[in-house]
């Protein structure tokens, strides 16, 4: 079960109700939900869906959900889920494109803002290896050419649903053991 929760507030005699949107799965009253934020997890007192009390949400449906003892103040948005189904991560690593409208630079050690559904954080980010993935590229779009196969590769899927491969990035297997080279800045073009 994964919920995006896009609000949240106290209800006095009743609760807090988180407010938002199922993403998978599905949830009951008295089932336990985890908030893997906040490292806690609550019963579920009751659910709602259009002002009428409802016995199940699943994915797809708009809902709210009541949960007892929990302070409003300390979730505005986020995700909540079946205990253990979340991991929370303190470092990825990913291919990136620069969006074309954004006309600054882009510089190791720099901060930005991340988000993931309702989550966002600020990251600080490490620019390394554009040769070493460039010539990954190539070699990956060399064997896809020589296969005859190459119309029928599966394209991937994100966890939200949508296809990964829609940002046209290459999709690429990560060696811990191959060496990468720190760059101090974004490289639109190799030199």
């Amino acid at each position: 079960f994964h919920f995006a929760v896009d609000h949240c507030f106290p209800i006095k005699g009743q609760g807090t109700v988180l407010t938002g949107t199922c993403l998978s799965g599905s949830a009951r009253p008295n089932d336990m939900v985890e908030f893997p934020t906040l490292a806690t997890q609550k019963k579920v007192k009751g659910l709602q869906m259009f002002r009428r009390k409802a016995n199940v949400v699943q994915q797809g449906d708009r809902a709210g959900i009541c949960v007892s003892n929990f302070d409003a103040k300390l979730m505005e948005r986020g995700i909540i889920a079946s205990p253990g189904t979340v991991k929370l991560i303190r470092g990825a690593i990913a291919v990136v494109r620069k969006v074309r409208f954004f006309k600054g630079g882009l510089s190791s050690g720099a901060k930005f803002h991340v988000s993931v559904g309702h989550t966002t954080v600020m990251a600080t980010v490490s620019f390394w290896g554009a040769r070493e993935i460039a010539t990954q590229v190539e070699e990956g779009s060399e064997k896809k050419n020589a296969s005859n196969n190459a119309h029928k590769k599966s394209f991937g899927k994100s966890s939200l649903g949508g296809s990964a491969d829609l940002a046209g990035l290459p999709r690429l297997k990560f060696d811990w053991n191959q060496d990468f080279l720190h760059q101090d800045n974004y490289l639109d073009v190799l030199p």
